[in-house]
């Protein structure tokens, strides 16, 4: 006898699941591939629109380079380059590996109703922390990194 569907909204958190891993593993790869951009076109890929239009450093301004850093071991660096990189950089691979998990795994998917909920909360939460941070950022509470000199 096989084992039930799982119901529509485990199926529906399952896709999410894998297009949130498809993301996640693209912004890890970013740096890398921001890099062989880079060669080939031999210049810099400076596409914060916000830094070109204002001169002065977003709050992600050098995270592309600092999640770099992080990825090769040189976590201070990636602090002085954006002190949220290593963090970002750390939830990256957390959350690659709880898609992954979701994804290749269905029967985890099943029981997915508590964990469904507090991803839900942890994420809203990282979002409204992000939000804060930004805030304070363009408020001057918080200075840009210092591999960012404002002019």
């Amino acid at each position: 006898m096989r084992p039930p569907k799982p119901p529509i909204a485990a199926n529906t958190y399952r896709s999410g699941s894998a297009a949130v891993l498809g993301l996640v593993g693209m912004f890890i790869l970013l740096p890398w591939i921001t890099v062989g951009l880079q060669a080939a076109g031999g210049e810099s890929l400076t596409v914060c629109r916000y830094k070109q239009l204002s001169g002065r450093p977003c709050p992600t301004c050098g995270m592309t380079r600092g999640i770099r850093a992080a990825l090769a071991g040189r976590w201070q660096q990636a602090a002085e380059w954006n002190r949220l990189a290593p963090v970002a950089m750390l939830l990256g691979v957390v959350e690659l590996l709880y898609r992954g998990i979701i994804v290749l795994w269905p029967a985890v998917a099943r029981r997915m109703t508590q964990v469904c909920t507090a991803d839900i909360i942890l994420h809203a939460a990282l979002i409204f922390a992000l939000l804060t941070y930004t805030g304070l950022f363009f408020a001057g509470v918080i200075p840009p990194s210092a591999a960012w000199p404002v002019p």
